[in-house]
């Protein structure tokens, strides 16, 4: 009977093994590999950006696609849910499961973007920016200032229903 130490030990070694193979192979899947992430606190929002080098398979919603070169992706997510502790990782960051209010992207090499808001192929410098969008029925307010190269400086203010900004 397999003891528990036993099967964390294979449980590590398998990660590690799926971790050297996209390391040395240049690649990462959902940006966790041959990347990096840095994570910021800023004026009610937690801004996460990160660059991948090499092939990149995305698969999260409304960002899946396949890119080959170099990406920088900047996610902005409310303050208080579930990101990343602020700080910068090597080799990515895992993400919890708190939407992004906003995301920009800018890609240079060839990417083939397969999402239920984009279906293309570019080649060269690519750029996009998405919001999500307002559900229908509900009245929000959003305020976003956001510069992808200074995401310390960006601010994010969402008011609903009766709320005074």
């Amino acid at each position: 009977m397999a003891r528990w130490g036993d099967t964390m030990n294979r449980t590590a070694s398998m990660w590690i093994f799926v971790g050297m193979t996209l390391l040395l192979g240049g690649c990462s899947i959902n940006g966790i590999g041959l990347s990096d992430t840095d994570v910021v606190s800023a004026d009610g929002a937690t801004v996460i950006t990160t660059r991948t080098y090499g092939v990149d398979l995305n698969t999260r919603p409304r960002q899946s696609g396949l890119s080959v070169g170099y990406s920088r992706l900047v996610q902005v997510l409310p303050a208080g849910g579930d990101a990343p502790i602020p700080g910068q990782y090597l080799f990515g960051a895992l993400q919890g499961q708190t939407p992004a209010i906003a995301m920009h992207r800018r890609a240079v090499g060839l990417g083939v973007e397969v999402n239920e808001d984009t279906i293309g192929i570019s080649l060269g410098l690519s750029e996009w920016m998405k919001v999500d969008p307002i559900e229908s029925g509900k009245s929000v307010r959003r305020t976003l200032i956001l510069v992808p190269g200074e995401p310390g400086r960006t601010m994010l203010k969402i008011c609903g229903g009766e709320i005074v900004c």
